[in-house]
């Protein structure tokens, strides 16, 4: 299957408490073409990352309960698999202190937004790169 945009398939790893904001957040993915995964934490993130399966894209929001925030599962994320991108959101307007420097946007995220987001993996991942 190819997407929207053209190219192959990217599969996105949607992380969100909010079961309402992944679900749109997802559904807009999944209007670009996208095969997405929805997790509803940090750890349940880190479950399914640790049972094989990888994405092309991390999309996590930054302010989740339990032992990892959205920064702290990019930090594991990146020491484990240091290639696959990862961009933050939030419904808050402070940015959040990251020494990552990942890219944040302000929910509600438009699809716009997230068709930015696919595009730069699309040139990570072209023979060009980029």
């Amino acid at each position: 299957m190819s997407d929207r945009l053209g190219g192959a398939t990217v599969k996105v790893l949607v992380v969100d408490d909010d079961a309402a904001v992944a679900d749109v957040i997802a559904g807009m993915l999944e209007d670009l073409g996208c095969d997405v995964e929805v997790r509803d934490g940090a750890q349940a993130a880190l479950d399914w990352l640790a049972g094989g399966s990888l994405p092309d894209l991390i999309i996590s929001d930054v302010r989740m309960p339990g032992p990892y925030d959205g920064i702290g599962l990019a930090r594991l994320v990146r020491l484990a698999h240091p290639t696959i991108p990862i961009a933050l959101v939030t419904g808050y307007s402070d940015r959040p202190t990251d020494d990552l420097k990942l890219p944040v946007f302000l929910k509600p995220v438009a699809q716009s937004t997230l068709a930015e987001m696919l595009e730069v993996v699309r040139a990570a991942r072209s023979p060009e790169g980029g």
